[in-house]
């Protein structure tokens, strides 16, 4: 069975390692661990115990999730505790590239929730892997409370102007409640054709790493 396709069991989340200055926000992924909790669904994430990471991971596991964080080896002094933190599983990688792969490796579909310029990096890069065909699974946007509506926006403008294509932007799935996310994770629609279509199996193994190798078994 093709990643396309396969049963969703781990689902990554890309979020805030910052509180934010809503409470809503707290309340939004404790709501997000109460779902991983009732589909028992493993939660991948980037491996923090600060901000909406932390309120996330915590809770989570605290419902009995399964709860995996991959964090940048740079980034552990800037925890409290400047450990890993204390529940679930932690591994450390050496880079952001590295932090993303390793996450797409675990998951099988994505989250994308409120957050600052390394969310919307994420968010970027896993959509552009999708359309470039190097990791084909399902991408949910929750657009709470309004928050990435700039966002969409600027991508119907650039559809418009010619730089976006209706197919590369919808390889993500836009919601705004969790009631929809959950469905769209449960019964995830066919994803959108590929614009581009790169035959990655041109990559000679010693450079194809082990995220693409899942792709093309």
């Amino acid at each position: 069975m093709s990643a396309d396709h396969k049963k969703v069991r781990s689902v990554a989340v890309f979020l805030a390692a910052n509180i934010g200055s809503d409470p809503g926000y707290k309340e939004l992924v404790q709501h997000v661990a109460a779902m991983f909790a009732k589909n028992r669904w493993k939660l991948v994430y980037g491996g923090s115990a600060r901000g909406l990471m932390g309120i996330l991971g915590q809770t989570a596991s605290t419902l009995g999730v399964d709860v995996h964080g991959v964090k940048p080896r740079p980034f552990l002094k800037y925890e409290e505790t400047g450990q890993l933190p204390k529940f679930g599983h932690h591994e450390l990688v050496d880079d952001l590239h590295s932090q993303k792969r390793r996450i797409a490796e675990l998951s099988d579909a994505f989250i994308i929730l409120p957050g600052g310029f390394g969310t919307l990096e994420e968010h970027t890069a896993i959509r552009m892997w999708s359309k470039l065909g190097v990791c084909r699974r399902p991408i949910v946007l929750l657009n709470f409370q309004n928050f990435y509506t700039p966002l969409l926006d600027w991508i119907t403008g650039a559809i418009k102007s010619g730089f976006i294509s209706e197919n590369s932007a919808a390889v993500v799935s836009v919601v705004n409640s969790i009631e929809e996310m959950n469905i769209s994770l449960l019964k995830p629609n066919p994803l959108a054709d590929n614009d581009d279509k790169f035959d990655w199996s041109v990559v000679a193994p010693e450079h194809t790493s082990s995220l693409l190798e899942s792709q093309l078994k």
